[in-house]
């Protein structure tokens, strides 16, 4: 099995080229939240990088679930 290893975006662009799993290696809170969620049977989730993308894509898809963390701070709007 062909193993593969880029960082950052570049990885997860080559992982969609490839058509491969992509092994995410975080900090241990984005990691274990993202691992509870597939978990629970989410079956997709969205990451982006600033808020207001995050809130475009809410308003986009109104019935999602937005998690997110900034500056160590964790919050849910359900």
């Amino acid at each position: 099995m062909p193993v593969h290893i880029a960082i950052g975006d570049k990885g997860c662009q080559r992982a969609n080229e490839l058509r491969a799993v992509a092994i995410i290696v975080d900090a241990l809170r984005a990691s274990a939240t993202l691992s509870a969620l597939m978990a629970l049977g989410v079956e997709e989730v969205w990451v982006v990088a600033e808020v207001a993308e995050a809130w475009r894509l809410k308003r986009e898809m109104p019935d999602a679930l937005l998690v997110g963390e900034r500056k160590k701070r964790e919050s849910a709007r359900l």
